[in-house]
C-alpha cells in the first residue's frame, strides 16, 4: 500500500485531500505544521507527500530540505497561494516533483497521485515528474464521476436569519488557505452564512457568489472560510 503525508495548517485541506484519496488503497497521514511533519518522517516512510509553503511554525522550506535530507525517494508535491521568491522557487524546482497554486481542484489531485502511483509501481524514476500536463477536459469529467467520495453536510443562514439548508450535502470541487467551492442542488445565494460539518470540526464562511449551468442546478458556489 502506498503511503501519503499531507501537511497542511488548514484541518478542511488536510480533510478534503484525506477523502479524495479514499478507495485509492493509498494510506494517509496528515500533520497540521511543520513539526508533526517532521515527526511523522522520522516514524515512516512515506511515497508522496503533499506540503503547504506556509505553516504556523517551521516554514515548508526547511520541512522540503529535511524530507529531501530524510527521505529523498519521497515524492513531494508543494502546494501555496502566495507569490513565492527566486530563493523559494529554487528550493521548490530542486526538491519538489510538482507545484500546486491553490486555489486547487481536488480532481487534478487525484490525478496526480494517479500518475505518480502508476510511475512508482513500474519502478519509473526518471525525473520528469515536473512535466505533468493539466488533465483534458475529458479527463477531468472522467474524474467527476467519483465525486460521492467527497460529499460534505452543510447548513445555510440568509443575513435575516432564515434557514435556507440544514445538513445538505455538497460536493467539495477546489480548496485553498481561505475558500473553497461546492456544488449542491439547493441554491445559496451570496452573503448566506454557511455552517460546514466536515467530519472533524464546524467551519463557517460566507457564500461570495453562485452560478448554475441550467436553472434548475446544479449550483456551484463560491464561499470564503473563517470570516468573523
Amino acid at each position: 500500500m502506498f503511503k501519503i503525508l499531507i501537511v497542511d495548517d488548514e484541518n478542511l485541506i488536510r480533510y478534503s485531500l484525506t477523502m479524495t484519496f479514499k478507495g485509492m488503497d493509498i494510506s494517509v497521514r496528515t500533520a497540521e505544521n511543520g513539526r508533526e511533519a517532521l515527526q511523522a518522517i522520522k516514524e515512516e516512510r512515506f511515497d508522496i507527500c503533499f506540503l503547504d509553503l506556509h505553516l504556523p511554525d517551521i516554514g515548508g522550506v526547511e520541512v522540503l530540505r529535511s524530507l529531501n535530507s530524510v527521505t529523498p525517494d519521497t515524492k513531494v508535491i508543494v502546494m501555496s497561494g502566495d507569490i513565492m521568491s527566486k530563493e523559494t522557487q529554487l528550493e521548490v524546482r530542486k526538491h519538489a516533483v510538482m507545484f500546486l497554486e491553490k486555489p486547487f481542484d481536488l480532481d487534478h489531485a487525484k490525478y496526480i497521485v494517479n500518475r505518480i502511483v502508476k510511475r512508482l509501481a513500474t519502478e519509473s524514476n526518471d525525473g520528469s515528474l515536473l512535466d505533468f500536463h493539466c488533465p483534458t477536459d475529458q479527463e477531468r469529467r472522467r474524474c467527476l464521476r467519483h465525486e460521492s467520495e467527497k460529499v460534505v453536510l452543510y447548513s445555510a443562514m440568509s443575513p435575516a436569519g432564515d434557514t435556507k439548508a440544514v445538513n445538505t450535502e455538497a460536493a467539495l470541487k477546489d480548496i485553498s488557505d481561505g475558500g473553497m467551492g461546492l456544488v449542491t442542488m439547493q441554491p445559496v445565494e451570496p452573503g448566506w452564512v454557511i455552517t460546514l460539518f466536515d467530519g472533524e470540526n464546524i467551519n463557517l464562511g460566507v457564500v461570495r457568489w453562485m452560478a448554475a449551468a441550467q436553472q434548475q442546478g446544479p449550483y456551484k458556489i463560491g464561499v470564503q472560510l473563517n470570516v468573523h
